[in-house]
Protein backbone atom coordinates (compact mmCIF):
# COMPACT_ATOMS: atom_id res chain seq x y z
CA UNK A 1 0.00 0.00 0.00
CA UNK A 2 1.45 3.35 -1.09
CA UNK A 3 0.50 6.47 0.86
CA UNK A 4 1.65 9.89 -0.35
CA UNK A 5 1.12 13.44 0.83
CA UNK A 6 0.16 16.57 -1.09
CA UNK A 7 0.98 19.91 0.53
CA UNK A 8 -0.41 23.22 -0.71
CA UNK A 9 2.45 25.73 -0.35
CA UNK A 10 2.04 29.48 -0.69
CA UNK A 11 5.13 31.68 -0.57
CA UNK A 12 4.20 35.27 0.20
CA UNK A 13 5.01 38.12 2.57
CA UNK A 14 1.28 38.86 2.83
CA UNK A 15 0.12 35.79 4.75
CA UNK A 16 -1.95 35.99 7.92
CA UNK A 17 -1.46 33.96 11.10
CA UNK A 18 2.21 33.17 10.51
CA UNK A 19 4.90 32.70 13.18
CA UNK A 20 7.87 35.03 13.43
CA UNK A 21 10.04 32.27 11.99
CA UNK A 22 8.10 32.47 8.70
CA UNK A 23 8.52 36.24 8.52
CA UNK A 24 12.26 35.70 8.85
CA UNK A 25 12.33 32.85 6.33
CA UNK A 26 9.51 32.24 3.83
CA UNK A 27 10.67 28.63 3.53
CA UNK A 28 9.97 27.99 7.22
CA UNK A 29 6.82 25.93 6.65
CA UNK A 30 8.38 23.85 3.87
CA UNK A 31 11.53 23.22 5.90
CA UNK A 32 9.49 22.25 8.97
CA UNK A 33 7.43 19.80 6.91
CA UNK A 34 10.61 18.13 5.70
CA UNK A 35 11.91 17.86 9.27
CA UNK A 36 8.70 16.06 10.22
CA UNK A 37 9.02 13.64 7.29
CA UNK A 38 12.63 12.87 8.16
CA UNK A 39 11.55 11.83 11.66
CA UNK A 40 8.74 9.69 10.23
CA UNK A 41 11.16 7.63 8.14
CA UNK A 42 9.89 5.75 5.09
CA UNK A 43 6.14 5.88 5.67
CA UNK A 44 5.45 8.09 2.64
CA UNK A 45 5.64 7.00 -1.00
CA UNK A 46 5.75 10.51 -2.51
CA UNK A 47 5.85 14.05 -1.10
CA UNK A 48 4.10 16.49 -3.45
CA UNK A 49 4.59 20.21 -2.91
CA UNK A 50 2.14 22.15 -5.07
CA UNK A 51 3.46 25.70 -4.99
CA UNK A 52 2.07 29.15 -5.69
CA UNK A 53 3.98 32.39 -5.24
CA UNK A 54 3.47 36.06 -4.57
CA UNK A 55 6.57 36.76 -6.60
CA UNK A 56 6.80 40.48 -5.92
CA UNK A 57 7.12 39.91 -2.16
CA UNK A 58 9.57 37.01 -1.86
CA UNK A 59 13.07 36.12 -3.04
CA UNK A 60 12.24 33.69 -5.86
CA UNK A 61 15.86 32.75 -6.50
CA UNK A 62 16.24 31.66 -2.87
CA UNK A 63 12.98 29.67 -2.89
CA UNK A 64 13.60 28.02 -6.26
CA UNK A 65 17.13 27.06 -5.24
CA UNK A 66 15.87 25.33 -2.10
CA UNK A 67 13.08 23.47 -3.91
CA UNK A 68 15.46 22.34 -6.66
CA UNK A 69 18.01 21.05 -4.14
CA UNK A 70 15.21 19.32 -2.25
CA UNK A 71 14.16 17.36 -5.32
CA UNK A 72 17.78 16.55 -6.17
CA UNK A 73 18.49 15.20 -2.69
CA UNK A 74 15.19 13.36 -2.07
CA UNK A 75 13.68 11.22 -4.81
CA UNK A 76 10.30 11.21 -3.05
CA UNK A 77 9.83 14.96 -3.42
CA UNK A 78 7.91 16.32 -6.40
CA UNK A 79 7.44 20.09 -6.80
CA UNK A 80 4.50 21.26 -8.91
CA UNK A 81 4.28 24.98 -9.71
CA UNK A 82 0.93 26.52 -10.59
CA UNK A 83 -0.74 29.96 -10.87
CA UNK A 84 -2.27 31.35 -7.70
CA UNK A 85 -5.83 30.54 -8.80
CA UNK A 86 -8.42 28.44 -6.98
CA UNK A 87 -6.52 28.04 -3.73
CA UNK A 88 -5.32 24.79 -2.21
CA UNK A 89 -8.18 22.72 -3.62
CA UNK A 90 -7.19 23.42 -7.21
CA UNK A 91 -3.67 22.41 -6.21
CA UNK A 92 -4.91 19.14 -4.71
CA UNK A 93 -6.64 18.33 -7.98
CA UNK A 94 -3.39 19.01 -9.85
CA UNK A 95 -1.58 16.59 -7.55
CA UNK A 96 -4.08 13.80 -8.23
CA UNK A 97 -3.78 14.37 -11.97
CA UNK A 98 0.02 14.27 -11.81
CA UNK A 99 0.12 11.24 -9.49
CA UNK A 100 -2.08 9.39 -12.02
CA UNK A 101 -3.11 6.59 -9.64
CA UNK A 102 0.48 5.81 -8.62
CA UNK A 103 -0.47 6.20 -4.95
CA UNK A 104 -3.22 4.28 -3.16
CA UNK A 105 -3.98 7.00 -0.62
CA UNK A 106 -3.11 10.69 -0.60
CA UNK A 107 -2.96 12.96 2.44
CA UNK A 108 -3.86 16.59 1.74
CA UNK A 109 -2.83 19.45 3.99
CA UNK A 110 -1.99 23.13 3.96
CA UNK A 111 1.70 23.91 4.38
CA UNK A 112 1.16 25.32 7.88
CA UNK A 113 -0.29 22.07 9.29
CA UNK A 114 1.93 19.07 10.04
CA UNK A 115 1.42 15.39 10.75
CA UNK A 116 2.36 13.72 14.02
CA UNK A 117 3.89 10.30 14.60
CA UNK A 118 0.84 8.05 14.20
CA UNK A 119 -1.21 10.20 11.83
CA UNK A 120 -0.88 8.04 8.73
CA UNK A 121 -1.77 4.74 10.40
CA UNK A 122 -4.61 6.35 12.32
CA UNK A 123 -6.16 7.69 9.10
CA UNK A 124 -5.68 4.41 7.26
CA UNK A 125 -7.61 2.63 10.01
CA UNK A 126 -10.73 4.51 8.88
CA UNK A 127 -10.32 3.05 5.39
CA UNK A 128 -9.94 -0.46 6.79
CA UNK A 129 -13.33 0.04 8.45
CA UNK A 130 -14.98 1.69 5.45
CA UNK A 131 -13.05 0.98 2.22
CA UNK A 132 -15.85 2.57 0.17
CA UNK A 133 -15.08 5.99 1.67
CA UNK A 134 -13.76 8.58 -0.79
CA UNK A 135 -12.54 11.27 1.61
CA UNK A 136 -11.63 11.53 5.29
CA UNK A 137 -11.51 15.15 6.47
CA UNK A 138 -10.63 16.60 9.85
CA UNK A 139 -14.05 18.23 10.39
CA UNK A 140 -17.31 17.96 8.42
CA UNK A 141 -19.85 20.75 8.94
CA UNK A 142 -23.51 19.91 8.23
CA UNK A 143 -24.74 23.49 8.71
CA UNK A 144 -25.06 26.10 5.95
CA UNK A 145 -23.81 29.63 6.46
CA UNK A 146 -22.61 32.68 4.55
CA UNK A 147 -18.99 33.86 4.54
CA UNK A 148 -17.98 37.04 2.71
CA UNK A 149 -21.05 36.75 0.51
CA UNK A 150 -20.50 33.09 -0.38
CA UNK A 151 -23.19 30.56 0.52
CA UNK A 152 -21.34 27.71 2.24
CA UNK A 153 -23.22 24.38 2.19
CA UNK A 154 -22.55 21.13 4.01
CA UNK A 155 -18.83 20.65 3.50
CA UNK A 156 -15.37 19.84 4.85
CA UNK A 157 -14.91 22.78 7.22
CA UNK A 158 -11.38 21.62 8.07
CA UNK A 159 -10.39 19.80 4.91
CA UNK A 160 -6.94 18.47 5.87
CA UNK A 161 -7.33 14.73 5.47
CA UNK A 162 -6.91 11.72 3.19
CA UNK A 163 -8.40 10.57 -0.12
CA UNK A 164 -8.74 7.08 -1.56
CA UNK A 165 -6.81 7.67 -4.80
CA UNK A 166 -7.85 4.44 -6.49
CA UNK A 167 -11.52 5.18 -5.82
CA UNK A 168 -11.06 8.78 -6.97
CA UNK A 169 -9.85 7.65 -10.40
CA UNK A 170 -12.48 4.92 -10.64
CA UNK A 171 -15.32 7.35 -9.93
CA UNK A 172 -13.86 9.87 -12.34
CA UNK A 173 -13.53 7.31 -15.14
CA UNK A 174 -16.79 5.42 -14.65
CA UNK A 175 -19.13 8.13 -13.34
CA UNK A 176 -17.43 11.44 -14.28
CA UNK A 177 -17.25 12.45 -10.61
CA UNK A 178 -14.41 14.77 -9.63
CA UNK A 179 -13.51 17.71 -7.40
CA UNK A 180 -15.67 20.73 -8.14
CA UNK A 181 -13.15 23.53 -8.64
CA UNK A 182 -13.52 27.21 -9.52
CA UNK A 183 -10.45 28.71 -11.17
CA UNK A 184 -10.29 32.46 -10.61
CA UNK A 185 -8.22 34.70 -8.31
CA UNK A 186 -9.16 35.90 -4.87
CA UNK A 187 -10.66 34.51 -1.68
CA UNK A 188 -14.12 34.04 -3.21
CA UNK A 189 -12.77 31.15 -5.29
CA UNK A 190 -11.15 29.64 -2.19
CA UNK A 191 -14.42 29.79 -0.22
CA UNK A 192 -16.35 28.33 -3.16
CA UNK A 193 -13.83 25.53 -3.58
CA UNK A 194 -13.84 24.69 0.12
CA UNK A 195 -17.63 24.46 0.00
CA UNK A 196 -17.84 22.56 -3.27
CA UNK A 197 -14.74 20.47 -3.91
CA UNK A 198 -16.39 17.31 -2.49
CA UNK A 199 -19.89 18.18 -3.69
CA UNK A 200 -19.97 15.59 -6.51
CA UNK A 201 -19.43 12.84 -3.96
CA UNK A 202 -21.82 14.23 -1.36
CA UNK A 203 -24.69 14.60 -3.83
CA UNK A 204 -24.17 11.08 -5.15
CA UNK A 205 -24.03 9.43 -1.74
CA UNK A 206 -20.31 8.56 -1.82
CA UNK A 207 -19.13 8.17 1.76
CA UNK A 208 -17.25 11.07 3.38
CA UNK A 209 -16.26 10.96 7.05
CA UNK A 210 -14.47 13.15 9.56
CA UNK A 211 -12.34 12.48 12.63
CA UNK A 212 -13.98 14.67 15.27
CA UNK A 213 -15.34 11.82 17.42
CA UNK A 214 -12.03 10.02 17.85
CA UNK A 215 -9.34 12.69 17.47
CA UNK A 216 -8.59 16.28 18.29
CA UNK A 217 -9.47 18.64 15.42
CA UNK A 218 -7.30 21.65 16.11
CA UNK A 219 -7.50 24.84 14.08
CA UNK A 220 -5.51 28.06 14.17
CA UNK A 221 -8.16 30.77 13.75
CA UNK A 222 -7.98 34.35 12.45
CA UNK A 223 -7.17 35.60 15.95
CA UNK A 224 -4.08 33.36 16.03
CA UNK A 225 -5.52 31.16 18.76
CA UNK A 226 -6.12 27.41 18.77
CA UNK A 227 -9.63 25.91 18.73
CA UNK A 228 -10.25 22.19 19.12
CA UNK A 229 -13.48 21.18 17.34
CA UNK A 230 -12.97 17.47 18.01
CA UNK A 231 -12.41 15.16 20.93
CA UNK A 232 -10.93 17.30 23.69
CA UNK A 233 -9.06 14.41 25.36
CA UNK A 234 -7.86 12.52 22.28
CA UNK A 235 -4.70 12.53 20.19
CA UNK A 236 -4.33 14.85 17.24
CA UNK A 237 -3.80 14.07 13.54
CA UNK A 238 -2.77 17.47 12.13
CA UNK A 239 -1.36 20.34 14.15
CA UNK A 240 -0.65 23.96 13.18
CA UNK A 241 2.96 24.94 12.67
CA UNK A 242 2.90 27.91 15.01
CA UNK A 243 5.21 29.39 17.63
CA UNK A 244 2.03 29.90 19.68
CA UNK A 245 1.08 26.24 19.57
CA UNK A 246 3.67 24.33 21.65
CA UNK A 247 3.54 26.77 24.55
CA UNK A 248 -0.25 26.84 24.85
CA UNK A 249 -1.09 23.22 24.03
CA UNK A 250 1.53 21.20 25.94
CA UNK A 251 -0.71 18.10 26.04
CA UNK A 252 -0.84 17.82 22.27
CA UNK A 253 2.11 16.57 20.27
CA UNK A 254 4.32 18.46 17.88
CA UNK A 255 7.14 16.97 15.89
CA UNK A 256 9.73 19.71 15.27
Amino acid sequence: MKTSIGIACYFSANRDRVPDAYINDYLYFAKTQMQVFEKMGNELHKIYLVCTYDESTVNMEYINSYLYELMESNSKVVVLNRPNLGGSYAGYQNILEFDNDDSDYMIFTEDDYALVDDSINNMLEYYKETPEMIYLCTLWNKERYTKDGVDIMEHAQISNGMINVNLYHKLKKEHQLDFTIFIFPGKTAIYNNQACFLEDYRKNGILIRDMKESYACVYLNDKNSIINFGNKTAEDIFIPISDWYPNHCPNLRYNW
